[in-house]
């Protein structure tokens, strides 16, 4: 059974109906700034290194779980990343119409500039 009494100025003691003390609070804060500071902020490489873990076909709840991070934030990243991807390789072969439109741009260019000198 926890103790009824604190020692009011610090709560040094365990506090009433378990709640935290100050001092749990702090240490607790502490613990978990440790803990961020090691995993700390992903660069757009961490990223890249984690999706492609993932797609090399490791599972997604077992990195999750190594890397701190979300499941749904992993898939997230999964996702940006394919959509990268595919918005990359999409181009458009030039057609030869294209050649035509440069062709009467530069006619309009000329005629535009012979009627300005006159």
């Amino acid at each position: 059974m926890r103790s009824l009494s604190s020692s009011a100025p610090g709560f040094s003691e365990t506090p009433f109906w378990g709640i935290a003390s100050p001092r749990e609070v702090d240490v607790k804060k502490q613990q978990k700034q440790d803990r961020t500071s090691e995993r700390g902020r992903f660069s757009a490489k961490r990223k890249k290194e984690a999706v492609l873990r993932l797609l090399k076909g490791e599972e997604l709840d077992a990195l999750s779980r190594e890397l701190g991070v979300t499941a749904a934030v992993l898939s997230e990243w999964r996702e940006k990343f394919l959509a990268g991807a595919e918005a990359n390789l999409k181009s458009r072969e030039p057609e030869p119409a294209d050649d035509e439109v440069l062709r009467l741009k530069a006619m309009v260019g000329e005629l535009m500039r012979k009627n300005e000198l006159r």
